[in-house]
């Protein structure tokens, strides 16, 4: 049965270890030895400190180690409270600390983008032939009769277009209204 008590102290101390906090470590014990999530909430921190401490009692041991196969509860949360304020807990804690990831920054959404208002300039979507870019070019700069040179905006390219405006085609007869 002793090492029953051992592994029991060995799991307690991994636990605390584990969240690093001792105050979650005593409410979670307390709850799993006490069987009750509602007595465990109850009961006076104080009083049971000072149980805590009384549990070196050789009295105390003496029926610890003949009755239970696990020691009780207010010497397993006094060891955990020892080892809480041990250089070896400090130790690990902090290994554990320096590999545990990092939390990942929190998604934060961004208002709604209004939609762009439309040019103001009634313009002309073209493409250029080398490297595919977007030009836009103002349609009254393309209205004319003359060929207009427009220059790629991309500056890796900057490829000039001799753009030659087209006359509209007529329309055809048929579809031509009185």
């Amino acid at each position: 049965m002793a090492w029953q008590r051992h592994s029991a102290i060995t799991a307690d101390r991994a636990g605390l270890l584990c969240v690093g906090d001792l105050e979650v470590a005593r409410r979670v014990t307390l709850q799993y030895t006490l069987h009750s999530f509602p007595i465990a909430a109850r009961i006076n921190r104080e009083a049971w400190m000072a149980q805590e401490d009384a549990s070196d009692d050789s009295a105390m041991q003496a029926s610890e180690f003949a009755m239970t196969s696990t020691p009780y509860a207010a010497r397993r949360l006094k060891l955990a409270r020892e080892f809480h304020a041990s250089a070896e807990f400090q130790g690990w804690r902090r290994v554990i600390e320096h590999w545990t990831p990092k939390p990942a920054p929190k998604n934060v959404q961004a208002d709604p983008v209004a939609p762009k208002a439309p040019p103001k300039q009634d313009m002309e979507k073209l493409t250029c032939i080398s490297c595919k870019t977007v030009m836009r070019v103002p349609k009254a700069k393309l209205s004319g009769a003359e060929p207009v040179n427009v220059r790629c905006p991309n500056p890796d390219c900057g490829k000039v277009l001799k753009i030659t405006p087209k006359k509209p085609k007529p329309p055809k007869p048929d579809l031509v209204s009185d």
